[in-house]
């Protein structure tokens, strides 16, 4: 048998198989031909996973940006092709759907232009 530094034994026959067993493995720590850590591998490793993963936020990020940009675009063009009387009644059905969201959006929008008006008031 052959001893390693950090104690842990094998037998010629593990050495020989590569040691399958994880409790026979010397060291979580890969070592390379001159005794140095094998630190390249795993830092360029790190370095794939990071481009990866802002790869795939750049993605998402463009996928949302266009969606947003199509929601945009259509709300545009429906407030400049409605006629003002199509848009109201359009306000009282989703009203009348929605009762929940629409007293906050009341809420919300009372509060902006409240806010507005105050400090255009103090200043």
């Amino acid at each position: 048998m052959e001893t390693y530094p950090n104690s842990t034994t094998f037998s010629d026959t593990d050495v020989m198989d590569g040691g399958t067993d994880m409790e026979q493995r010397p060291s979580s720590r890969a070592v390379g031909t001159q005794g140095v850590p094998e630190t390249h591998n795993d830092e360029s490793d790190i370095r794939q996973k990071g481009s990866d993963m802002m790869h795939g936020m750049k993605e998402r990020a463009e996928r949302v940006s266009e969606k947003v940009k199509n929601k945009v675009t259509s709300a545009t063009d429906y407030v400049k092709n409605a006629e003002a009387a199509d848009m109201w009644g359009d306000v009282k059905e989703l009203a009348r759907r929605n009762p929940g969201a629409s007293m906050v959006a009341v809420a919300a929008i009372g509060f902006v232009l409240g806010r507005s008006t105050s400090r255009s008031h103090s200043r």
